[in-house]
């Protein structure tokens, strides 16, 4: 009878730790889980957890990928780095035309709701300027910034 129980303790305890293989300590399971689930291929995977946001860094097809997730698992949206040239032309003729005097120092796509949007961040000596355009709108200033003298 003991015998049994002690085997049976140990079936319990392996089954479970098994379930829990791979969850490093810090990672949200229902996150994790979740993106094993959708991103099978996914390579390089590091994870991030602020209080309500999971966020998965990794490599797919080649490229880095930023996936967010909730505490419950849910896919809050993906992003990725992008650059000028792989805009929609409307966006990349746009911001060209208006912002001339500025460099990029930022670009990249969110995708959510099944809808794009993109953020790009332009810079001059004084001013820094985030613009986001959602799908292939036109942009729209949504953060602007003076710079403070050196």
């Amino acid at each position: 009878m003991k015998k049994q129980l002690l085997i049976i303790s140990i079936a319990v305890f392996v089954t479970i730790s098994s379930a829990f293989a791979g969850i490093k300590d810090g990672e949200n399971e229902r996150a994790v889980k979740a993106f094993k689930k959708e991103f099978a291929e996914a390579t390089n995977v590091q994870w991030d957890s602020k209080k309500d946001l999971q966020t998965a860094t990794f490599q797919l097809n080649g490229r880095v990928m930023f996936a967010y997730y909730s505490n419950e698992g849910e896919l809050l949206g993906l992003s990725r780095n992008l650059s000028t040239t792989q805009l929609p032309l409307r966006l990349s003729t746009s911001w060209k035309r208006k912002y001339s005097n500025y460099w990029v120092s930022e670009l990249f796509e969110l995708a959510s709701d099944n809808q794009s949007s993109y953020y790009i961040t332009v810079e001059n000596a004084e001013t820094t300027i985030v613009l986001r355009a959602v799908g292939s709108s036109n942009w729209e200033v949504f953060r602007k910034v003076k710079k403070e003298p050196i």
